[in-house]
């Protein structure tokens, strides 16, 4: 929010990737900021799309998420990432680089801030790294968006609870932080290795909190999501991500660790496993 509230006006356009967080969208609409998507393939932004769009819309800026893409686990190589920063020069368009699980990837990648910090935004948090209770998050910017951004953040935040402050830096010097990392990026290595034994390997990433389901262009994402959770099974829509009205997912997103059970994680990829294997996928009716 703060960064909309403190880059650009309602009307104004920002460029996202075609499937992205739903929490932009609904600060999009919240705004009257316009979200455009931008193709994307196994690297995330394909740099020609992007190109067109930065033309063709002369966005405020760009929302992106390079490594571990959410819901799609896209991660951008050195050579994509450097050929989006030239484009974006090119253009003048800043890039708001959200790198919420850059944590989980071993060998680390580098981020857009490190290939052009005079044109990026670098956001991250400790909710995804340590603990979902601990609502603190950083951001870097280049020093002329301080005073717009600093403006933005106290009209919407005001402060950070000193408590969490305290917390969260208790636990970064003392390295439980640190602990806390190697244990979820280990748990999301295992539950994606199962993942990949029961699914395949089309939708994961080897160290990722969640897995893209892809499904055959003749399964109804609605009646896939009906069925799932019918037994027993709750997945989230793929048309939670999808920035226009109408717009194809082509998949659902199945988040492999908030069950603390293993065996009912397993339980549950059998199961969608077992619906892919059938031919029922009908579309919910509508009465």
């Amino acid at each position: 929010m703060t960064i909309f509230l403190g880059l650009a006006r309602p009307g104004d356009t920002v460029l996202t990737e075609e499937l992205t967080w739903p929490g932009a969208l609904s600060i999009g609409r919240l705004t009257g900021i316009r979200l455009m998507p931008v193709k994307t393939d196994a690297e995330g932004l394909i740099p020609e799309a992007f190109d067109a769009a930065c033309a063709k819309f002369r966005p405020r800026f760009v929302y992106t998420m390079p490594t571990l893409h959410n819901p799609t686990n896209a991660t951008a190589s050195l050579a994509r990432r450097r050929e989006i920063v030239r484009i974006a020069r090119e253009h003048d368009v800043l890039l708001v680089e959200d790198d919420a699980y850059g944590f989980l990837v071993e060998p680390r990648v580098t981020p857009y801030w490190e290939l052009a910090k005079d044109r990026t935004i670098y956001l991250t948090s400790l909710s995804k790294s340590i603990s979902p209770a601990l609502r603190v998050g950083f951001m870097a910017v280049p020093a002329r968006l301080h005073k717009s951004l600093l403006a933005a953040m106290r009209a919407t935040t005001v402060m950070v609870s000193p408590i969490l402050l305290e917390l969260a830096t208790h636990m970064i010097e003392t390295g439980a932080g640190r602990d806390a990392i190697v244990y979820q990026t280990e748990t999301a290595r295992r539950r994606q290795r199962l993942a990949v034994s029961i699914l395949g390997e089309q939708g994961s990433a080897p160290t990722s909190f969640h897995y893209w389901l892809r499904l055959p262009p003749e399964v109804h994402n609605a009646g896939f999501v009906a069925d799932a959770l019918a037994g027993g099974v709750a997945v989230t829509h793929g048309d939670v991500f999808t920035v226009l009205p109408g717009q194809e997912a082509g998949g659902v997103r199945l988040c492999l660790c908030a069950e603390p059970n293993e065996a009912r994680v397993e339980h549950a990829l059998r199961t969608l496993a077992a619906l892919l294997a059938t031919s029922h996928f009908d579309a919910i009716s509508i009465v």
